[in-house]
């Protein structure tokens, strides 16, 4: 298994735009191949931070996640509206 936590720092006053962006991402990629939990949490008191935590079954289907329509288009613009996303992976054999 692999879990992969990201946090995203939003750019002001772009909040709602990612809220929309991150709704639509996970509703995809939990239809997703391999996909076993893909959950995201918005910070009680500064919605401009997001904590996203994924798991699936291998490197091999969260690379496939990675390859999908709906990753390739809507990823980028939640980069472009974030002005700092950190990854933290771990993996279970």
């Amino acid at each position: 298994m692999v879990t992969l936590n990201i946090e995203y720092r939003i750019n002001p006053g772009k909040e709602q735009e990612f809220r929309v962006l991150m709704e639509e991402l996970a509703e995809a990629s939990r239809q997703d191949e391999g996909c076993i939990r893909y959950q995201y949490y918005f910070h009680p008191q500064d919605p401009g931070i997001v904590m996203l935590w994924e798991q699936w079954e291998d490197a091999e289907v969260l690379a496939k996640h990675g390859r999908q329509a709906h990753f390739s288009r809507i990823v980028p613009r939640m980069r472009e509206i974030s002005s700092q996303e950190k990854f933290r992976f771990d993996s279970v054999q």
